[in-house]
This record gives structure tokens, sequence and C-alpha cells, in this order.
């Protein structure tokens, strides 16, 4: 798992991105552990339709840059429902999903239990055929591992026949089976019996989010979201879920090696070996996004509502 390069650097490059993100505004940039985090607002082409993501920055090497797009304003009421969604303590994704692109009553979301920190989403991105939903299934059973972290896995790929919960239940089915963890090769051995045949139901964004913001309605978070993302490559053009893997969420690319089972057993080895760094240091970043993000959306509803009392 390695930083953008390859094919997916260079779409990015060619700012294959210009006619998905439709426009953003701008919340301002805040310092955190010595990292310069840029917080936007972006309006996305979703399908026919349109929705708005949270985008982020860093002023790190290797970072990719929020592409341009024409400024956009949010209204008073938009403000205000985005500042009710960060009082609930909800990661920056799903209280911009909820609060911009539904129309759902925040009420009925009930905040998380005080001293507890929004949950950290990290996506596994790439192309076609690198292991994505294995590597997460794999990073799902190891992370769920250590201990005082709760870890769910989540699946936005819905142009794959086989996704990350059809891998993790055959971890499971094995893991009973054995009555014990899995070691490596079990692992590996475990997920080449999933039936890769079958046909795809596609999802637009706004439906992969609806679905997903859904379990956050009592309050209760994993401590880690891994997600399972679109594989970018071959036909399909990038759209609104390659915007939220390159600049909503915390990011690992899958790399794929020359043999399957040498590269899966290469991340569970450098997994079991690295865990507790790798977690921290992606749980960090996610974090820092997260102060930035709720310390500035904060300063905006503070501002509207002072010039809402001038007026």
């Amino acid at each position: 798992m390695i930083d953008f390069e390859g094919k997916v650097a260079e779409r990015i490059r060619d700012k294959e991105l210009a006619g998905v993100v439709l426009g953003r505004m701008d919340l301002g940039r805040v310092v955190a552990e010595g990292v310069e985090v840029g917080v936007s607002i972006l309006k996305v082409k979703d399908g026919e339709g349109e929705l708005y993501l949270p985008g982020f920055e860093e002023s790190v090497l290797g970072s990719p840059q929020l592409p341009p797009g024409a400024g956009i304003e949010l209204d008073e009421r938009q403000k205000e429902r985005l500042g009710r969604a960060v009082e609930l303590r909800l990661p920056p994704l799903v209280a911009v999903h909820l609060a911009l692109n539904t129309d759902n009553d925040l009420e009925d979301y009930v905040p998380m239990v005080e001293g507890r920190e929004p949950g950290y989403i990290i996506g596994v991105y790439g192309e076609p055929g690198q292991y994505k939903s294995k590597s997460i299934a794999i990073l799902g059973q190891v992370w769920d591992r250590a201990p005082e972290i709760e870890v769910e896995t989540v699946g936005f790929d819905s142009y794959s026949t086989r996704g990350v919960r059809c891998y993790e239940t055959a971890l499971q089915t094995k893991r009973r089976e054995l009555g014990m963890d899995l070691g490596p090769r079990e692992m590996v051995e475990a997920m080449k019996v999933v039936d890769a045949t079958g046909e795809v139901t596609r999802l637009s964004l706004k439906e992969t989010l609806d679905n997903y913001i859904a379990s956050f309605k009592g309050g209760d978070q994993a401590d880690i979201y891994l997600v399972d993302l679109p594989g970018l490559g071959g036909e399909r053009k990038m759209d609104g879920f390659d915007v939220l893997a390159l600049f909503g969420m915390v990011t690992i690319v899958a790399q794929r090696g020359t043999d399957e089972e040498a590269t899966l057993l290469g991340y569970i080895n450098d997994l079991a070996e690295f865990s507790g760094l790798r977690i921290l240091e992606l749980m960090s970043t996610d974090a820092n996004r997260i102060g930035a993000f709720n310390e500035l959306v904060s300063r905006m509803v503070t501002k509207e509502m002072a010039n809402s009392q001038e007026r």
C-alpha cells in the first residue's frame, strides 16, 4: 500500500476530475501537529444530479491538491444544519452528507457518548484487480484484534460482483470451523472459495452514502471504518467516488504484486508486524482533518449567527 502513483497519479495529473468537481467553498486552513490542513466543501456531479462532499488537502509532499472549481456559497439553513451535524460528533463525510445532501431530521440522530471521538474513515483505493476487497477483509481481521479497537468494513464498490462482505464472510466461516484466529495462509485459502460470478447492482454515490449514514442514527460508531472503494481503471471514468477517495477521506492505495498469494501474504505479514504503527499514523491524519473541519465549520456558523443578528 503506497502513496498515489502509477496510473492513478497519471489520471489525477490529466485533470480528469475537472468536469466532476462543479464548485468549491474553501472554509480555511488550520495547522495541526505541524501540518497545514485545508478544508473545503466540494460540489460534485453524481450521475444526473449533484451533491456535496468534504474536501481536504495537506501541506505534505505527495498529497494531491484540491482541483479548482467555481466558488459556491452555502445558505443560512445549510450552514445551520452543518453546524448541528458537527455538534453530533459525526465524521466530516457523514456530517456533510446528512446536512447538505438529505432532508433528514437531525433530531433523529443521537450524539456520540461524551469523551469518544468520531469514527475514522479509511478508504482502500486503486486499479481493478489489485485485491482491494481482499485487503480490506484482511485489514478488518488483523486490526480488529488490536485491543479496544472496533473495526467495521464498508462496501462502496458497486462495480464489482464480489465485495468485501463476500470475503469477510468466507474468513468468518473458516474461523468458526477452526475455532481460532486464522493464520496468514489460512486467510488466503479461505478467500479462494468466494464465487466471483454474478450481476452487479450499480448505486450512485448519493445512494451509497444514504445507506452508509443510516447506521449513525443511534449514536454508536466504530473506531475505524474501512471502505472498499470502486477500482479506477478500464473504461470507468473518474466520478464522485474518485473525488471522495482522493479528497474526502484518508486513503491508502492497494498495489498489485506479480502473484496474488505472495501479495496478500505480504500484506498480512506487514500488518501483523506494523499494525499498531500503521493504525496510529492513519488515525492521526484523520484526527487532524476532523479537528480542522469541526473548528472551521464552527467558525463559519458563529460568523453567520453574528451577521444574522446585525441584520
